[in-house]
């Protein structure tokens, strides 16, 4: 780093930079989180009505109207809006700091001009190597966020979120509006299709950037390396190579100046004699690319400097150059891949060579990988022919391979260098020193004469060694070899020659000399050489089309993933360009920016390497129709003449010949060591589970989708609930069979994934109910490395099967066809008598869908009724506020005392009961509906429940007898709370044992749906009145039926069952104050007593009726009421008189 960036001016536009870098990663990270109602401005759905694009600003008054005027549309635009602010905030931010980041950029310039920077100025800021650097990537970065809007964000969407974001907030409290619009709006271009005259230069020309600077910085990378790359390339074949990143630098730029692609021809031969002579597929950011031959047709300066470079004649020489390199290349890396070749003295000794292969390899297969992309049709038959995706390919595994294993060697010499450096010079100097001792001839048993000089020299030799320094490589490496040429000329004396001894400890000390100047050789800079010449960023969006290649070899010899790990460490390279910058910014947004591109790494690397576990369910599949079809059981005892029938020998080898392919497999992933991919070590045991778990989890989804699937018109629930538990059976036995060969624990990803998918269900059946919808990636359930798949509706009411099975089942209970017994437990079809929905029902579910499913459809019924007692209550408290309000309150004033009569006769209250019911009736219709299907969804709630606790008791009696103690303990403990709160406080708000121990105790079935509080509210008055006059209004249409202990629908005009409608009025007053319970118990002891005195008082004779049918129903809805309510006898007879309640027992 130089003096520039440590400066105000480098450091300013240091961050400058940086957050162009972030924002542009911002842009992408949205760009694949766009809803689908903008996509397709919500046609066909009730956003329709309330997504606009910029003709909105024209008739602001004639849309907003028309939303004003339709419910509907007010409904859908509140709920659009609480949906999806958040998000278009977002994403306006994002559309914002754009202008913001080119207002600061010419702040910045507007500075340099003024002299803020103290000696600085533009032209000075571009003499500096950084300071041309930076000034030039702030104008490529804000070309770059143009072009990328545009491709990943078209521009009705941009228009549809701008309209929507300006609606949901105060325009006052918009910053920038108008020039975000201005910005944004759109350009006609849609990817894919013909591009609109003029474009791209009229998006770049709405918000310009001063011609003379971009002129200047157009100059600077026209003439200058600017990032000194050509030292990196020696060969001056690889000049395009090594000014690729400045290439893509101008052809970006170049949009803020296109009078020079139009008409400056000797500039634009100058750019392409330098930049483009022998490439026109070009990357501009990231793995973004350009075919200049089709993007500068109608530039004419442009297209006239380039023909000669896309003159077909021309192109087949350069495939021709190109292809030919490759066997040698192919062979050269074979060499070097031998195992023992690559040791470190090897790599010391030809690291050059190395490099210049490498440099050799990646040229070459920067062009073939690039240019096998282009979409002109005349070049792509001449580059194609001979550039094919296989040859690319097997070029790329090979060349990364030895990047990988070079790299590897050269790290470890850097690290271990100057170590090794010292241990090699301590031993050239003990040889040295030996040699002196020996010539000296005072060694016993040397016989040899003393040699003054040699001992002298030898000893001057020594020191000189003992002395080198590591500090100044330079200096140590040329007396290093000055060294070993003094020792080779030594050894031709007559002394030395004649004597095999010293001159082994000559060569001895040559070599250690040797090795340490090695070791000075290899410096940081071959990795920095390395890191530049082994870039692929170039083709990271070009790889996702050999995906199918890479799964090909793998599938042909799992072994080839060691070779992807390689290539896999190559591709880390495209978080050098993004990030370099923020790192030296020490920007906040280094992590942010590291993780979504180590995620798109990590999601690449999860791609190609699924076919690993595909391949295994393909296996696997086979594996079950075996051991569910083709193998037979064996007997406990067998005949020895059926031993060989039994054996089934054929079919067991297919199944051990199936097994021992899967472990295959898992060998070749598990060879794979750990490897860190940007910021995020990918784990290969790690990526095997999740890739498992991505493949049961999809042939889970499809099982579920396919066999949950019932008529409309007649329901078939026990052979589909049958036919789902035969496959889930097969599968389970199978996972469970293979999970040793793969070293996993199948159980336990089989129950992880299957409540996880179940529960994902029933979020998303929850979310039609919802007015704030919750997206599919803000869900706990949502995985990214193993997602949840989805299949297309197959009904208008449900979203997937588990929808579809609870739908069926209340289908199956309706009260229209059915009626529900209590001592059965059961629903009875009303024609034919037949038992339909029961234990039996339940078990089944069990058995097919487990704990897990049977949960799934309980919470879903207990949401479907949160739903409808939400849309009660609302439209209660509305209607509160109206005359019906006020007209209830004088209502409740004329009926006290509700213990005793009001001033009022029997008969004239009985007729007022009736009147007031007549009156009201426009109310019943929502009080039924609420009510009867409340009742019906909780009826099934304590149907799941009693199968639940029943498997609780049975599978796990220990948890379910230590579940009953702990709610117990609570419970007391609670009541303890309540009677001295100081001494027994309350659970703090953060400790989860309620809340783990209610969602247990709900999994085990020993929650009572019926004591359930579904919602709260503020007090609504008259509620207990309303409730009571609804009951009067129902009970007529109602029979007691005492062979089956409960009511029945005794009316054809509405659909009822007796026991969902008791069940769904003791529901509805549990979710008010208890007072309004026993308000609502008061009205009814006043109709019983004054239906009754109404009947005293009015007899004719000794046979008339005190117990009318009217105070029967009443009684008896009153013991069902009581029993389905849990409440007590003692509490009915505070209002009703005992020995009428005996009476009727």
């Amino acid at each position: 780093m130089g003096e520039f960036i440590p400066s105000p001016a480098g450091e300013c536009i240091l961050q400058l930079v940086a957050r162009g870098n972030a924002i542009i990663a911002e842009l992408l990270r949205l760009s694949q989180h766009i809803p689908a109602v903008f996509a397709d401005g919500g046609a066909g759905s009730k956003y329709g009505a309330v997504i606009f694009s910029f003709e909105y600003l024209q008739r602001i008054e004639y849309y907003e109207e028309g939303i004003m005027r339709s419910a509907a549309a007010l409904e859908a635009d509140e709920e659009f809006r609480d949906n999806h602010l958040e998000l278009l905030t977002r994403f306006y931010k994002t559309f914002e700091s754009m202008y913001v980041y080119r207002q600061d950029f010419l702040g910045y310039l507007d500075d340099l001009a003024r002299g803020v920077f103290i000696q600085r100025t533009l032209e000075s800021v571009l003499a500096d190597a950084d300071g041309k650097q930076l000034v030039s990537e702030a104008v490529y970065l804000y070309g770059v966020m143009l072009l990328l809007l545009d491709m990943r964000i078209p521009g009705l969407i941009r228009e549809r979120m701008l309209i929507s974001f300006y609606r949901y907030q105060k325009a006052s409290d918009i910053a920038n509006i108008d020039e975000v619009c201005k910005l944004c709006a759109s350009t006609g271009f849609t990817p894919g299709n013909k591009k609109p005259k003029d474009y791209p230069e009229s998006l770049f020309a709405r918000f310009p950037l001063p011609r003379k600077v971009v002129g200047m910085v157009l100059g600077r990378l026209r003439m200058d390396d600017i990032y000194e790359q050509v030292a990196n390339y020696p060969d001056p074949e690889h000049r395009s190579v090594a000014l690729a990143g400045q290439a893509s630098m101008i052809y970006v730029i170049l949009y803020f100046a296109p009078n020079i692609l139009h008409s400056e021809p000797a500039v634009m031969r100058e750019i392409v004699d330098k930049h483009f002579p022998d490439n026109w597929v070009i990357p501009y950011y990231m793995g973004f690319t350009v075919d200049l031959s089709l993007r500068w047709q109608p530039y004419r300066a442009a297209r006239d400097a380039l023909a000669n470079t896309i003159k077909v004649a021309h192109v087949r020489s350069l495939v021709a150059s190109q292809v030919s390199k490759v066997p040698q290349l192919l062979a050269d890396t074979k060499a070097l891949l031998t195992e023992g070749v690559l040791e470190e003295e090897y790599v010391m000794k030809e690291i050059r060579g190395i490099l210049n292969l490498l440099r050799e390899g990646n040229a070459t297969l920067r062009w073939m990988a690039l240019h096998s992309t282009t979409a002109n049709k005349k070049l792509a038959s001449a580059v194609n022919k001979s550039v094919t995706r296989q040859l690319v390919l097997r070029l790329l595994l090979d060349i990364a391979e030895l990047e990988f294993k070079v790299k590897d060697v050269v790290e470890v010499l850097l690290t271990k260098k100057q170590e090794r450096w010292v241990v090699a010079r301590q031993e050239a100097v003990h040889r040295m020193t030996e040699l002196a001792e020996y010539f000296s001839g005072t060694q016993a048993l040397t016989r040899v004469e003393a040699n003054a000089h040699l001992q002298s020299w030898f000893v001057d030799i020594s020191d000189k060694i003992a002395g080198l320094s590591f500090v100044d490589p330079t200096l140590a490496g040329r007396k290093i070899k000055q060294l070993i040429v003094a020792l080779e000329e030594v050894e031709s004396l007559h002394h030395i020659d004649a004597s095999l001894h010293v001159k082994e400890f000559l060569g001895d000390t040559r070599k250690y000399l040797q090795q340490m100047l090695y070791y000075v050789n290899i410096q940081n800079k071959v990795l920095v050489t390395l890191a530049v010449v082994t870039d692929l960023s170039y083709a990271w969006h070009i790889l996702a089309s050999y995906i199918d290649l890479m799964q090909a070899a793998i599938r042909a010899n799992p072994g080839t993933i060691v070779k992807l790990r390689s290539t896999f460490r190559k591709l880390a390279s495209l978080l050098d360009l993004p990030c370099i910058r923020i790192q030296q910014a020490d920007s906040p947004d280094l992590g942010s920016v590291s993780q979504y591109y180590s995620s798109d790494l990590v999601r690449f690397i999860r791609r190609v390497l699924e076919i690993i576990p595909v391949t295994m369910f393909e296996q696997l599949n086979k594996i079950i129709v075996l051991q569910t079809s083709a193998l037979a059981p064996l007997p406990a005892r067998v005949e020895k003449a059926m031993l060989k029938e039994f054996a089934q020998l054929d079919v067991r080898y297919e199944l051990a010949r199936l097994t021992h392919s899967i472990s295959v497999f898992t060998e070749g992933v598990l060879a794979m060591k750990k490897t860190l991919v940007g910021v995020i070590e990918v784990n290969p045991k790690a990526l095997l589970e999740e890739g498992i778990r991505k493949e049961l989890v999809a042939a889970l989804c499809k099982a579920l989708d396919t066999h949950l699937v019932f008529s409309s018109k007649k329901p078939e629930l026990l052979p589909a609930l049958q036919a789902l538990q035969a496959r889930l059976a097969g599968f389970r036995l199978s996972f469970e069979y293979v999970q040793d060969y793969v070293g996993i624990y199948g159980l336990k990803l089989w129950q992880e994934e299957f409540s996880r998918i179940v529960n994902f269900c029933v979020e998303q059946e929850c979310n039609t109910f919802l007015k704030k919808k919750l997206f599919w990636w803000d869900s706990k359930y949502y995985n990214e490395a193993v997602p949840i798949v989805s299949f297309p509706a197959r009904d208008a009411a449900s979203i997937n099967g588990i929808g579809r099975l609870t739908r069926t089942l209340l289908a199956l209970t309706s009260p229209t066809t059915n009626v529900y017994v209590e001592k059965a437990a059961a629903w009875f079809v009303l024609k034919s008598g037949e038992e339909g929905v029961n234990l039996v029902t339940a078990a089944h579910m069990l058995t097919s869908l487990s704990v897990f499913g049977l949960r799934g459809v309980d919470k879903l019924l207990g949401f479907m009724n949160v739903a409808a007692l939400q849309r009660f209550v609302r439209s209660y408290a509305r209607s509160l506020s109206s005359d019906v309000g006020r007209y209830l309150a004088s209502v409740e004033d004329v009926l006290l005392p509700l213990t005793s009569y009001p001033a009022t006769d029997a008969k004239t209250l009985t007729k007022f009961y009736g009147g007031l019911v007549q009156k009201l009736k426009a109310w019943w219709p929502l009080f039924l509906e609420t009510v009867i299907g409340v009742g019906q969804r909780q009826l099934l709630r304590r149907l799941l429940g009693i199968e639940l606790a029943y498997t609780a008791r049975v599978d796990s009696p220990a948890l379910s007898s230590t579940l009953d103690a702990l709610n117990m303990s609570l419970l007391k403990d609670i009541e303890a709370h309540y009677r001295d709160p100081e001494v027994h406080p309350y659970p703090k708000v953060s400790n989860p044992l309620l809340a783990t121990l209610a969602e247990y105790l709900d999994s085990a079935g020993k929650s009572d749906p019926l004591a359930v509080i579904y919602v709260t509210s503020p007090p609504l008055g008259s509620m207990a009145l309303l409730v009571f006059l609804f009951v009067l209004s129902v009970l007529p249409q109602l029979t007691y039926d005492p062979r089956l202990d409960t009511f029945v629908n005794s009316s054809k005009k509405v659909a009822l069952d007796g026991a969902p409608f008791v069940v769904g009025v003791v529901t509805l007053l549990k979710q008010f104050h208890a007072s309004v319970t026993t308000t609502f118990l008061k009205y009814m002891g006043q109709y019983i007593r004054a239906s009754m005195a109404e009947a005293l008082l009015g007899r004719r004779g000794k046979g008339a009726r005190v117990y009318s049918p009217e105070v029967r129903s009443a009684l008896l809805f009153l013991h069902q009421f009581c029993t389905y309510g849990g409440a007590k006898r003692k509490d009915v007879e505070q209002f009703v008189p005992a020995y009428v309640v005996d009476r009727l027992g």
